[in-house]
């Protein structure tokens, strides 16, 4: 079992299942959660009052077609509103326009498995490399949207959150975006930490795929990232 009920809470470690009384969460009502907030606020009077009955019914349409996976990995279906929501509180978290027509392309886009990422704790950056074939790529108003996640000890190769919004990369129907791309850093990172980073793909139509994630590296100075780009690699994240 996974998950609360009747105040109790189910969860499995490597060592066996366990069950605890549950805990109501703390609001730390911090400046991000406030920011997320606010998105939904905007985007769900946006849906309400400007979004026109075509719209909100292509909303729907790819929504009931579309499904995506849960935390079991079993496939479930959303409301064109949820999908409209998803799709475009990241872009609203990254400066990017939101998009109010439903899309009309019933899959959402494929990953990057090229994705891999060295932190440079010097020059506190990442360099970002990915498959530059992809269609986003060459899309005008296509992105893949940067996160980070805090610095962890060497020894850990697992990690849940906190995560940032990095950055994004902008495609371009004439010159493809370059590689690697570099990001500044928005957690602070040292040499030896482990570091990990996952991204989503935004198709200019507003379809958002699934998070995917690099394997992490240790942070290293510019010298030894120039000497041997990709050291250091770790286990990809589940």
């Amino acid at each position: 079992m996974s998950g609360s009920i009747a105040g109790q809470t189910y969860n499995r470690t490597q060592e066996c299942n366990c069950v605890r009384s549950r805990t109501k969460p703390v609001d730390k009502n911090t400046a991000n959660q406030r920011a997320i907030r606010s998105c939904f606020s905007y985007l769900s009077t946006r849906w309400a009052q400007t979004l026109t009955d075509a719209q909100r019914t292509a909303w729907g349409v790819y929504g009931s077609t579309v499904h995506l996976k849960n935390r079991l990995l079993e496939d479930v279906h959303v409301s064109g509103f949820h999908h409209y929501l998803r799709s475009n509180i990241i872009r609203l978290q990254s400066d990017i326009p939101v998009v109010d027509d439903g899309p009309t392309v019933m899959t959402l886009p494929e990953t990057d498995p090229d994705l891999e990422a060295v932190t440079d704790e010097y020059d506190q950056e990442m360099y970002i490399t990915f498959n530059d074939a992809l269609d986003w790529a060459n899309e005008d108003g296509g992105y893949m949207i940067l996160f980070q996640g805090r610095p962890m000890n060497h020894q850990r190769n697992f990690f849940a959150g906190t995560w940032r919004v990095t950055g994004k990369i902008e495609g371009n129907s004439i010159t493809p975006p370059l590689i690697p791309n570099v990001q500044n850093c928005v957690f602070a990172v040292a040499e030896n930490q482990n570091q990990f980073i996952y991204a989503r793909i935004s198709r200019a139509d507003g379809r958002l795929s699934e998070k995917f994630y690099s394997d992490s590296f240790r942070g290293e100075s510019y010298a030894s990232r120039y000497d041997n780009f990709m050291v250091g690699s770790y286990r990809r994240y589940p």
